[in-house]
């Protein structure tokens, strides 16, 4: 729960244009559960999203973002911190680049800065758009 410290070190940029899908498996159920979040606020390491799901502290979520035609999907963050608000909850997630390879690759990273960089105003981008079937076919081709 949020205390009125702040947490995060880096900048945050609004991210009212930025869309996020989200996925959650609950443990213990077969199916998934999904939504798509209102988003608050981003930087290259975390997400503040607004969703009706509800989810718990620790909890990993699969995130899909697109801003304007540049997409990344099979993102995984954790929440770290939940805060009830007028029916639905606010959630801090940390993006968990420890997840996988896909997770740590640069190309992911990459995708990231350069949201943020466009976030932050800077009206460029590097021409990149991936999911993780794309990083396994680039990756396949490297071996």
């Amino acid at each position: 729960m949020y205390n009125g410290v702040e947490r995060r070190r880096g900048d945050r940029f609004d991210a009212d244009t930025l869309s996020v899908d989200i996925k959650h498996q609950d443990t213990g159920m077969a199916h998934q559960r999904s939504d798509r979040a209102n988003t608050i606020d981003f930087n290259r390491f975390g997400i503040a999203i607004e969703s009706r799901l509800s989810l718990d502290v620790h909890d990993e979520i699969i995130l899909k973002c697109t801003h304007c035609k540049k997409r990344i999907s099979d993102l995984v963050g954790f929440i770290c911190n939940k805060n009830s608000y007028k029916g639905t909850c606010r959630y801090g997630i940390l993006f968990d680049f420890s997840a996988n390879d896909f997770m740590n690759s640069r190309e992911v990273k990459s995708t990231l800065e350069n949201f943020e960089q466009f976030l932050a105003g800077e009206d460029t981008y590097n021409d990149v758009q991936l999911n993780r079937n794309a990083y396994r076919r680039i990756k396949k081709q490297t071996r």
